[in-house]
């Protein structure tokens, strides 16, 4: 397990950033006060030359879950 760089907290959500240093770049993760992974901010990699090209690129996505039947939860919605 890797340790995360950095945590912060506001009153929605908790994120950790965590390092990538083989693309030379970090990966943020959003999870709420029960442990749920809400949002991921992705740094876009490719190949060498696509790294150096898509360098300030990233993928934002955003997730909704909501309380299914038998208290089974299920993503709704995945906003990238």
């Amino acid at each position: 397990m890797q340790e995360a760089l950095d945590v912060t907290r506001n009153e929605h959500r908790l994120i950790a950033r965590f390092a990538m240093p083989e693309h030379g770049e970090w990966a943020g993760h959003w999870f709420t006060e029960m442990g749920w992974l809400v949002g991921e901010d992705l740094p876009l990699t490719g190949g060498a030359d696509a790294q150096e090209r898509s360098h300030s690129l990233r993928i934002i996505t955003e997730y909704l879950w909501q309380e299914g039947q038998a208290g089974h939860v299920v993503a709704v919605q995945r906003g990238t």
